[in-house]
């Protein structure tokens, strides 16, 4: 046999050549996408978590980097800007106990609301929340609001303003606190008081900065007629730099919080009949002054038109929301079903509607309907946070 001549015909492979099967190929896993190593990167990607209650929370146990940047203060008042209107997680009864709105797991624990840790020995009411900030006051044994508690429950932060006014001389109306950052940054905030002197026809408002610490003198005085009631039944509402009060028999009272100013505005024409739990003041389209009318099984949302040229302003009905069909109310149940208006969040502009088979949120713009669990009120204290 002629082997050399049969290794002529074997081809030249090389081990550099030869190919391997399909099976043999080695692929690389792609590699995970790395997180950015700029915080300021990362800071910028978690700003656009969804605006949930428990976006946050869930993050910032991912990792210790996550904790640290989400935890931060000017973080957390970035999110808050970019987000704007933070969602209702609930509600404060006058007495200050909290009731939770949101579904799991968006449910904040109701722990995180108790006021019991800030209370104080005396008695203490509930005055008002906005911007995330809870406000109420500290009576004396003479019936007169010696200090007044401004508190984020989310947070933990409190402050302790001392009430210049606590006197035989003077009764306090009611008070108000307002973020100076709109809830961005809610250290620092401005505390609004009416105040009356010896039960005479005037009412006095004095306003508290918390970045001076001190409060202010008197800076605005309003005379009201005799036969005016003092009694301001539902908390407050701001309509862009004013906030606004319901008399119980009588106008409405705005106080001016830029310039310092008080002034009285007669509420619409429909309102001069029913009980003050039927009547809100809202806020209307385009950041203007509204006013809820709740006539048995409708609402009329009426809006104050201010007319520049010739220095006036009047109600305009603008709108009326059926009941009936929102709350699916049947004709046999008119009779059973009374209908109460709880309060109003002006930064979510939801109105709450107390009925007999349960509480409902309902949004005045796109008519979303949120049902609640039956927690009748003669009125709360909604309450919004990021």
């Amino acid at each position: 046999m002629d082997f050399d001549r049969d290794l002529k015909l074997l081809p030249h492979l090389k081990p550099h050549t030869m190919k391997r099967g399909p099976r043999s190929v080695r692929r690389r896993r792609p590699l995970p996408p790395q997180l950015p190593d700029n915080d300021d990167i990362l800071a910028e990607i978690l700003l656009r978590l969804p605006p949930q209650p428990s976006s946050l929370p869930r993050a910032s146990l991912v990792c210790k980097r996550w904790h640290r940047i989400i935890t931060d203060r000017n973080f957390v008042g970035r999110f808050r800007a970019h987000h704007g209107t933070p969602p209702v997680l609930g509600y404060f009864r006058p007495s200050g106990r909290f009731f939770n709105t949101q579904e799991p797991p968006n449910r904040v624990p109701t722990s995180r609301f108790s006021l019991r840790r800030w209370r104080r020995r005396g008695s203490w009411s509930m005055i008002g929340s906005r911007h995330g900030l809870v406000l109420y006051g500290i009576w004396d044994n003479f019936g007169f609001v010696r200090e007044f508690m401004v508190v984020d429950p989310r947070t933990g932060d409190w402050s302790r303003v001392a009430n210049p006014h606590a006197h035989a001389q003077t009764t306090l109306i009611t008070a108000v606190v307002v973020s100076l950052a709109g809830g961005i940054d809610r250290r620092s905030f401005r505390l609004a008081m009416l105040f009356s002197h010896d039960y005479q026809p005037r009412v006095t408002a004095s306003v508290y900065s918390s970045e001076s610490g001190v409060w202010s003198a008197s800076v605005a005085t309003l005379v009201l007629p005799l036969s005016y009631s003092y009694f301001i039944y539902h908390p407050s509402t701001l309509v862009g730099n004013a906030v606004y009060w319901l008399l119980f028999e009588g106008p409405i009272i705005q106080f001016d919080l830029e310039r310092h100013s008080l002034a009285m505005i007669e509420q619409p024409p429909a309102a001069n009949v029913g009980s003050e739990m039927e009547r809100h003041i809202v806020t209307a389209e385009e950041g203007r002054l509204g006013f809820a009318l709740l006539s048995e099984f409708s609402i009329q949302l009426w809006e104050r038109e201010v007319e520049p040229n010739y220095n006036a302003a009047e109600w305009v009905l603008h709108r009326t929301i059926q009941l009936e069909k929102v709350l699916s109310i049947k004709p046999k149940d008119h009779v059973k079903c009374l209908l109460r208006i709880m309060g109003f969040c002006e930064e979510s502009n939801v109105i709450f509607i107390n009925a007999r088979h349960g509480v409902f949120a309902i949004h005045l713009k796109s008519m979303q309907l949120r049902k609640m669990k039956k927690r009748g009120a003669f009125h709360i204290h909604p309450y919004s946070s990021f």
